[in-house]
């Protein structure tokens, strides 16, 4: 499974983690997060060193980033080699153990969560 992927589930079961919903619904999304979690973060770490790599920075080195997670590219770099070797770590392989969960369908859920968790969560009416 594409890494990219479990970034999106990560982030979709964020959104979900105020919701209501039966214990077990719960408790499975809860491990599955801890699970993705240090998948996220690999994913951060190496993107924010792609961004110290080819970004403009700042008086102590940092890279610009927006609240948006915008940033323009440093003078010199090659812009398409940023997007290569991030498409590369989007695509790298990991590995999720105990897949798909069982997780009561929610009430309300956008279809970008649904889709992002499509691999991760097995919807079902009934716990």
């Amino acid at each position: 499974m594409f890494l990219i992927k479990c970034i999106n589930a990560y982030e979709a079961i964020g959104k979900l983690m105020d919701e209501k919903t039966d214990y077990k619904s719960a408790h499975a999304l809860v491990c599955l997060r801890a699970k993705l979690k240090i998948h996220a973060e690999f994913f951060a770490c190496e993107e924010r060193a792609l961004l110290c790599e080819f970004a403009k920075k700042d008086e102590k080195g940092n890279p610009i980033v927006d609240a948006a997670g915008n940033f323009e590219f440093e003078e010199g770099k090659d812009i398409s080699d940023f997007y290569k070797r991030r498409d590369e770590l989007c695509k790298t392989e990991a590995e999720i153990d105990d897949l798909p969960v069982s997780v009561k369908i929610p009430e309300k859920i956008s279809p970008s969560a649904v889709e992002a968790l499509l691999d991760f969560v097995s919807f079902k009416e009934e716990m």
